[in-house]
C-alpha cells in the first residue's frame, strides 16, 4: 500500500501535526506519486560584515557599479568596508534612486554614494519607515501618517511636497512597486497610485483599486513572481492580484496570531525554478512555493528559526544575512549542512486505516557518502498511536555505503494501527542527500538489500 506523506507544513490546535522541515516538494513525471521531497538549500560562509546581526541588505545594477550593501548592527557596509552609521536595531528599508542609496530605519532617513553615509534632513525632523524610487522621483513613507513625500533630489525634501493616502484614517506601514505602480500600505487598507508626469503631483490613486485588507509589518510586504505577498493587518498572507488573494492556511495563520507584529517579518528568494517566500515568525520560519502553493518549514540546527533572516539574489548568487551575527550567508545546492551545523531534515505520513503494519520501506537516496570509507547515513523513524501526543523510541536504518545505490531503506514490526490514527514522523540528519519519493507499507520483501 502506498502512503502518502505529509506535502507540507501543517499544526493547528489539538490536530496532529504534519512536519515538512527543511524539505520541499517538487512534482514529477516520475511514478508512482509524481512528487519527490528535495532538501533546502544549505547556507555556506560568503563575508562576515560587522557584528550584527543582519538588518538588511541590497544590491542594484548601476548603483555604485553593482556593489552589495548590507547593514549589519549599527553600521552600513560596502561588500566588507563599512562606511558610515545608521543607527537603531530594527531592519531597514533601502532603495536605488539614480546613484544614491535610499536608507529608512524609521526614525530617519540617510543616503550613500557608496563610500560615505549621510544623514538627511527630512520635514519635521519626522521618522521614514519606507522608501522607493518610482518616474524618476525618490519617495519617503513618513512615520505616523498617511503622506507620502516626493523628491527628485533625494538629498533634499521640501515639507510642501507630498501626497496623501485618502481612503482611510489609519497611517502607512509601507510600499511596493508592482507593474510600475505603487502600492500604498496602510494599517487597515491599501491603495494603489499610478505615475502621473505632473511636476506638482507625480502620483495619483488608481480609481477603484482600494482594498479594505491592509498590512500587519512592513517586513511581510515582499515583491516576488511579478505581484507581491504581504501578511494582512487580519493575520492572513495575502497575495496581489485583481483582488488580494489568500495564501496562508489556517496553521500558518495560527502562528501569525502568537506572534508579536515585531517578530513578522518575511524576504524571497528563487532556488531552481522555486520561488519562495519566507515568513519569520515567533514559532518558526514557513515558506510558501510559488510553484506548488505549499508551505514548508526551514530551521537551523538546534533552534526554531532558519537563521537567514533576509537576502537578495545577487547575480546567480542568493545571499542571506544572518538574524545574529554579521555573517553574510550564499544558499548553496549539492551540499547538506550549515557550514559546520546539521540540517535536520524530517516529515510526516498519518496512517488512517486499522491493521497491523509489518514493514515500511521508503524510495529515498541511498548509497550516497562523499567517500566510500564514511559510514552509511542514517534515516531515523518513530510512531505515535495516539496523534503526537506520545511517541515511541526513535528507530533507525542505514542508507548504505558509498556506491551501494540500491540499498533498501526500511523498518519492519511497525505495530499496530488500532483507532485509525498513526503518525509516523521521519528524520535526516547525517549530511547525505535526501531526496525521497514515497513510501509503501507491507511490501513483499521489504528491508532486503539488493
Amino acid at each position: 500500500m502506498l502512503i502518502p506523506p505529509g506535502i507540507g507544513s501543517y499544526k493547528r490546535a489539538d490536530l496532529p501535526q504534519v512536519i515538512l522541515r527543511n524539505l520541499y516538494i517538487e512534482k514529477t513525471p516520475l511514478k508512482p506519486t509524481e512528487t519527490v521531497f528535495l532538501p533546502r538549500a544549505a547556507l555556506t560562509p560568503y563575508q562576515m560584515v560587522g557584528a550584527g546581526p543582519s538588518r538588511g541588505i541590497f544590491q542594484k545594477q548601476g548603483l555604485a557599479g553593482g556593489a552589495t550593501f548590507a547593514v549589519s548592527g549599527g553600521a552600513l557596509y560596502n561588500g566588507a568596508s563599512s562606511i558610515g552609521t545608521i543607527s537603531g536595531t530594527v531592519s531597514v528599508a533601502m532603495a536605488a534612486a539614480l546613484n544614491v542609496l535610499l536608507i529608512a530605519n524609521g526614525t530617519g532617513l540617510y543616503t550613500s554614494d557608496g563610500a560615505t553615509v549621510t544623514p538627511v534632513a527630512f520635514p519635521d525632523g519626522a521618522g521614514v519607515v519606507d522608501v522607493a524610487y518610482i518616474g524618476g522621483y525618490s519617495i519617503a513613507a513618513r512615520a505616523g501618517s498617511r503622506h507620502i513625500y516626493f523628491t527628485l533630489d533625494p538629498s533634499t525634501w521640501d515639507g510642501l511636497d507630498f501626497i496623501s493616502a485618502e481612503q482611510g484614517t489609519d497611517n502607512l506601514v509601507g510600499f511596493s512597486i508592482v507593474a510600475g505602480q505603487l502600492w500604498v500600505f496602510c494599517e487597515n487598507h491599501t491603495e494603489i497610485f499610478a505615475t502621473t508626469g505632473d511636476a506638482d503631483a507625480p502620483l495619483q490613486a488608481v480609481e477603484g483599486r482600494v482594498f479594505d485588507k491592509g498590512a500587519l509589518t512592513r517586513d511581510s510586504i515582499i515583491n516576488l513572481d511579478n505581484t507581491v505577498f504581504w501578511v494582512g493587518n487580519d493575520g492572513i498572507v495575502y497575495r496581489g492580484a485583481g483582488a488580494p488573494q489568500r495564501v496562508s492556511d489556517h496553521g500558518i495563520e495560527e502562528r501569525i496570531a502568537s506572534s508579536a507584529a515585531s517578530e513578522i517579518n518575511a524576504w524571497t528568494f528563487p532556488w531552481i525554478g522555486h520561488v519562495f517566500y519566507a515568513l519569520h515568525t515567533a514559532d518558526g520560519t514557513f515558506a510558501y512555493d510559488v510553484a506548488t502553493q505549499q508551505w514548508c518549514e526551514l530551521a537551523s540546527y538546534g533552534r526554531p528559526k532558519w537563521r537567514a533572516r533576509q537576502g537578495q539574489l545577487i547575480g546567480r548568487d542568493v545571499i542571506a544575512g544572518d538574524d545574529e551575527t554579521g555573517q553574510l550567508w550564499k544558499l548553496t545546492d549539492g551540499v547538506y549542512q550549515d557550514d559546520d551545523a546539521p540540517i535536520q531534515r524530517e516529515f510526516t505520513c498519518i496512517i488512517n486505516d486499522n491493521g497491523f503494519i509489518d514493514n515500511i520501506t521508503l524510495d529515498c537516496s541511498t548509497g550516497q557518502r562523499p567517500t566510500p570509507n564514511d559510514a552509511p547515513g542514517l534515516l531515523e523513524m518513530r510512531t505515535s498511536r495516539d496523534g503526537g501526543m506520545t511517541w515511541r523510541d526513535w528507530r533507525d536504518c542505514g542508507l548504505g555505503a558509498q556506491g551501494k545505490y540500491r540499498t533498501r531503506a526500511g523498518f519492519n514490526r511497525v505495530g499496530l494501527v488500532d483507532q485509525g490514527n498513526m503518525t509516523i514522523q521521519f528524520r535526516l540528519t547525517d549530511p547525505v542527500p535526501s531526496s525521497v519519493r514515497y513510501i509503501k507499507i507491507n511490501e513483499s520483501g521489504a528491508g532486503r538489500s539488493r
